[in-house]
């Protein structure tokens, strides 16, 4: 039996929360409408993020715990980027992160948080 990857629940921090893409949240980008608990800053998602979760709505294993975070402005609870990881950790622990911001969203320390 296949063992089931954990995927972890939001991060917080003063000025971002970082939430795990969910099937729920994929079928609601995919749509291009926002899920009641996640509303969307103007220009999100990205034609980026789309394009990665197309691939993922095939298989949403693929997800797992490494790829596809939204970030969510704490100040007031829009979806304003994505983040994830370029695959797991390397044997010596390093890993490479990736992440977008929406044009309202930058310039106000989102991303160093």
């Amino acid at each position: 039996m296949a063992e089931e990857t954990r995927r972890p629940g939001p991060l917080s921090s003063g000025l971002v929360q970082l939430r795990p893409v969910g099937v729920r949240e994929l079928s609601a980008m995919l749509r291009g409408a926002p899920d009641p608990d996640l509303p969307w800053e103007e220009g999100f998602p990205a034609p980026a993020l789309l394009d990665f979760l197309g691939k993922a709505a095939a298989d949403p294993g693929f997800l797992g715990p490494f790829y596809a975070y939204v970030i969510v402005r704490a100040s007031d609870g829009l979806a304003v980027g994505d983040a994830g990881f370029h695959g797991p950790p390397r044997p010596d622990g390093e890993l490479e992160v990736g992440y977008a911001l929406v044009p309202k969203a930058r310039g106000a320390g989102l991303a160093t948080e």
